[in-house]
């Protein structure tokens, strides 16, 4: 950790104020961690200004943005992954191809499969149950004008994660809570924030693994939405 007496010294060195300096130093940190974890090290690009200021010229200017563009696992998702997480986030129908078929879905997921391809988990309106679509698979994409009432928790949205969580064996958000009369609710693990819905409003969770795998040692969430 950095000590006041030399953020006062670099301020004093550059001409700048002492909380340019500071916000500087907790930039450096934020893109050091970035750049350690293997998911957003290899998925986002340092871009802009303050790439250019980090990167290569040493004190030329002071930013507090940091840019980033995003790359996907062997193909180009960008605006099909943006017009997904707006769908979610409004409860929008999404229309695409299909292997030749025309298909209309709810969207409600976004995972990475081992192999490195992006699926889409949906509710197919025709099929009556939920789906994983290949996204490199997909072609003509667009966000229909329908809305959708929830069957399951939403996990996407605009803001929402960039970096896509892998496939697990059977994502319990994404479970059926069948012949279930009567509204089902999402609760959000506060560790973890994975969600799980319930047949009731109670906050207590069961014992849980995260998206990656490991344990989870709470046992307590928070109230998302209604499902249905």
């Amino acid at each position: 950790m950095i000590r006041k007496q030399d953020i006062l010294a670099r301020a004093a060195e550059w001409g700048l104020r002492a909380d340019i300096v500071e916000k500087d130093y907790a930039l450096g940190w934020l893109l050091a961690a970035i750049a350690r974890h293997p998911e957003t090290a290899r998925s986002w690009v340092f871009k802009g200004g303050t790439c250019l200021k980090k990167c290569f010229i040493e004190t030329y200017r002071f930013s507090e943005d940091l840019d980033f563009s995003l790359r996907y696992w062997g193909s180009s998702y960008g605006p099909a992954l943006e017009s997904i997480r707006f769908a979610g986030a409004n409860r929008l129908l999404v229309e695409f191809e299909y292997n030749q078929k025309h298909r209309v879905v709810e969207p409600y997921s976004l995972r990475r499969s081992r192999a490195g391809n992006v699926l889409l988990y949906a509710w197919e309106l025709t099929a009556g149950h939920i789906k994983a679509f290949d996204l490199g698979k997909s072609s003509n994409l667009r966000v229909a004008s329908n809305r959708f009432q929830p069957r399951y928790a939403v996990q996407l949205g605009v803001g929402s994660a960039a970096v896509i969580p892998p496939v697990v064996r059977r994502p319990n958000e994404l479970s059926m809570l069948s012949n279930r009369k009567g509204p089902a609710y999402a609760y959000e693990c506060l560790l973890c924030r994975r969600r799980f819905p319930h047949k009731k409003r109670d906050s207590a969770l069961r014992r849980h693994n995260d998206e990656q795998g490991a344990r989870c040692s709470s046992r307590r969430g928070r109230f998302v939405e209604t499902l249905y």
